[in-house]
């Protein structure tokens, strides 16, 4: 697959013009931490259809990364899948 073509996947993210300028945004005052800017990145990859594999390797992180932000943002929302897990 070439340059993170899109698969089925079980959580597909779909983002609002609201929810895409937000992270925009905060990735580009770049005052959040730098996990939180990785969150944004991964779902903003995810929404334009990129493969987990894709974005683990453009991002340098672990697959499963990707995986568990995509099923945070589906099943708690936006705001949830930015945040630190306790």
């Amino acid at each position: 697959m070439e340059g993170g073509a899109m698969t089925s996947k079980k959580y597909v993210i779909e983002l609002t013009e609201e929810q895409q300028s937000y992270l925009l945004d905060l990735i580009g005052k770049g005052e959040a931490k730098a996990r939180m800017l990785t969150r944004a990145r991964i779902l903003l990859l995810s929404a334009e259809g990129k493969t987990d594999r894709f974005i683990a390797n453009v991002l340098k992180v672990n697959p499963q990364t990707v995986r568990n932000i995509r099923k945070r943002f589906a099943e708690e929302g936006l705001e949830a899948a930015l945040q630190e897990r306790p």
